[in-house]
Parts: structure tokens; sequence; C-alpha cells
């Protein structure tokens, strides 16, 4: 590998700080993912890519020995790791982004649910004809069930029948 093969990155403190929320970011929705794949046929594919990225978190962590940034890692038995404030800012982030997209993820299915129960077959033809893109008229639904959602949370929310 020559020189030119390489890349070099000077960061300050913060911007490593940020560099390492980011990768532990990565990291725990590359562990979930593989989790998840565990028994699956693309399990292996996941594992190589876990695998790829732990690798990559101990280089960007051995980095910080011996600077400034040291402070940042810490060592957890004979693996490096990133500080608990970083991780724990990590865990806030992720825990707000799975609650938005949990309640975005809910109006989108249950708006296109109802939008799709009240357009004509001709339209239902139309949209399947257009890259599955449904028109505007569907935002009117998503926005009711952001408003209730907003306001009552799954309160009001109720599966009828059986």
């Amino acid at each position: 590998m020559t020189d030119n093969s390489r890349i070099n990155i000077l960061l300050d403190v913060d911007q490593y700080r940020g560099l390492l929320g980011v990768l532990d970011i990565g990291l725990l929705i590359q562990e979930t993912v593989h989790g998840a794949r565990a028994g699956e046929a693309d399990g292996t594919e996941s594992r190589v890519a876990l695998k790829s990225l732990v690798a990559l978190e101990k280089i960007v962590l051995e980095s910080a020995i011996g600077t400034d940034a040291e402070d940042l890692v810490q060592e957890a038995g004979k693996r490096l790791l990133p500080a608990d404030d970083i991780m724990d800012g990590t865990e806030e982030i992720v825990d707000e982004y799975i609650e938005d997209q949990f309640w975005l993820e809910l109006s989108d299915r249950l708006g296109q649910r109802d939008f799709l129960e009240n357009v004509s077959e001709g339209d239902v033809d139309s949209i399947e004809t257009e890259d599955g893109l449904l028109p505007e008229g569907v935002r009117e639904y998503y926005s009711k069930y952001d408003k209730e959602f907003d306001k009552h949370g799954l309160d009001r929310l109720r599966v009828e029948g059986k």
C-alpha cells in the first residue's frame, strides 16, 4: 500500500467527538440489522458488514490515544469504546429517531389505507402506472392522523371486531 492510497484526516477534538457519535450510531444500527437478520440468508453479508464497521471503529478510537481527545475513548475489557457521554448522546438521538419514525410510519400507513379505501378503481389503476406514487390528496389523510396522534397519542386508536 502506498502513501497515496491512505487517507489522513485532521480533526479537532469537537470534530472527533462528532465522528465518534456518528460511528456509534452506525454501529448501533448495523448491530440491530444484524440481530434481525441473524438466521436469514443475508445474515452472512450482515455479519461481514458489522465486522468491517467494528474494525473501522477500532482504528478511529485508537487514533485518539496520546492526543487531546484521549478522554473521549474508554477501555472496556480488551475493546475500546467511545466515552460514556458520547454513547449516552447516541442512545438519546437513536431513541428520538425511532419515536419520530414510529409516528410517521403509523400516520403514513393509516393515511394510505384510508386514501386507497376512498378512491375509485380507475384512480388506483392510475396510481399503479405512475410508479406507485400517490397523488397530493393523500396528504390530507396523513395530516388527519398526524393531528390525531399529536393531540391524543394512541388513546383513541381502537381495532374493531374480535
